[in-house]
């Protein structure tokens, strides 16, 4: 069919294609935003097993939607490499750096 699958009706790939732009808007507001695609194959494992997934059915999602995964996963490549580029390293650079001390950044967070 062209839902999503592998294959590739119009619908599929156009499909594909908005969530990859989506993806990239989301890591651009925040670099958390690396963790959808691991949310995404989650929810697909756990929905087409009925909520007893296995490691076949993980297998099973990564065959089906291979170009779909495989996107994300450059996506998040090429992300990682810029941001190690533009800012010099991953992760939070604002704890690293000394730009607040630790104990008043760590109270700052929101969590």
């Amino acid at each position: 069919g062209s839902g999503g699958g592998g294959g590739g009706g119009v619908e599929s790939v156009s499909m594909r294609v908005s969530s990859w732009l989506y993806y990239l808007i989301a890591l651009g507001f925040k670099q958390t935003g690396l963790v959808v695609p691991l949310l995404a194959l989650l929810l697909d494992v756990f929905a087409r097993s009925g909520g007893r997934p296995t490691i076949a059915h993980l297998f099973t999602q990564l065959r089906e939607r291979f170009w779909s995964y495989f996107g994300f996963a450059m996506i998040s490549v090429l992300f990682v490499m810029a941001r190690f580029v533009v800012l010099g390293g991953v992760g939070d650079l604002e704890a690293s750096a000394g730009v607040h001390p630790y104990l008043t950044y760590i109270a700052m967070q929101p969590w």
